[in-house]
């Protein structure tokens, strides 16, 4: 006999539309689904409001003290989460992640309540960018705490996966809507609006995760191996990590630039940084059903 050759399976590569529509279909499973909701919303609210702020912010700080301020605003923005986002995630298995999630919520209200006072009252511009660091922390610890919340809420791999694809799916449309959100409300009322808006999103998604309160099954960690050495164990983690520290000294750079452009060189009013930045969310909508 001859032996049958095995068929070789060809590689097809999905249609972006396609990919798109395959996206939304599983928003639809992962929005159906109450508890899932309940963590999904903060984070995208988180995002929004991290975006809606940097424009607010940052346009408040130029129109204070110059370009310099908008530096210091960037690099506080990159260096106070790395610093003090594994402190708090450090909490997740004493709290619980639906109760640590909530409290993230009510802390970055509080915060941000704080830094749109000092705003108001033309406070100190070292205040004002302290308060946004402490923010910051907070607003860059939702998403590890989201990624712990979200096995336990899901009985299967393929709503895990589901919730996976939503995250990305959301990155792209808070990047739309958070820079456009600050955009329309510098042009009806200024920076201080901005920033009692985004008060008032941090505790409407505080309300939303509070049905996710309470302790949580989380696994225990391996402490005899040390975390640096784990992390950095394979040339694949090593590499990503030098992408991601990249994109974010580009991003960083990119906040600072979009701003002193829109303002000092096209003469353009503060919300055209809104603006400019919310043309990224587009381009960063219509390229991902490309990159996945």
């Amino acid at each position: 006999m001859t032996p049958v050759e095995p068929q070789r399976q060809v590689w097809c590569p999905r249609r972006p539309g396609a990919e798109l529509r395959r996206k939304v279909g599983v928003c639809r499973i992962v929005f159906t689904n109450p508890d899932l909701r309940a963590a999904q919303t903060p984070l995208a609210v988180s995002k929004t409001v991290d975006l809606a702020q940097l424009i607010g912010l940052s346009t408040y700080l130029f129109d204070i003290e110059g370009v310099g301020a908008v530096a210091a605003y960037g690099v506080v923005r990159a260096i106070a989460p790395t610093v003090g986002v594994p402190l708090v995630t450090a909490t997740t298995s004493r709290l619980g992640p639906g109760t640590l999630l909530m409290c993230l919520g009510i802390t970055a209200a509080i915060a941000t309540a704080a830094i749109t006072t000092a705003v108001a009252l033309e406070g100190p511009v070292l205040t004002v960018i302290v308060l946004a660091g402490i923010l910051h922390v907070i607003l860059g610890a939702h998403r590890p705490v989201t990624s712990a919340l979200m096995p336990t809420l899901v009985g299967t791999s393929e709503k895990l996966l589901a919730c996976t694809a939503v995250t990305g799916l959301l990155d792209g449309v808070t990047f739309l809507a958070g820079p456009l959100l600050a955009g329309l409300l510098l042009v009806a009322a200024g920076p201080a609006a901005v920033l009692y808006a985004t008060a008032v999103l941090h505790a409407v998604a505080a309300l939303i995760s509070a049905r996710l309160a309470g302790p949580a099954p989380v696994p225990p960690i391996n402490r005899r191996v040390p975390a640096t050495r784990a992390f950095m164990a394979t040339a694949e983690v090593r590499v990503t990590t030098i992408l991601v520290a990249a994109q974010t000294f580009v991003r960083g750079a990119l906040n600072v630039i979009i701003v002193v452009f829109a303002i000092e060189v096209a003469g353009l009013d503060s919300s055209a940084a809104g603006l400019l930045l919310a043309a990224i969310g587009v381009g960063a909508l219509v390229g991902m059903p490309i990159a996945y």
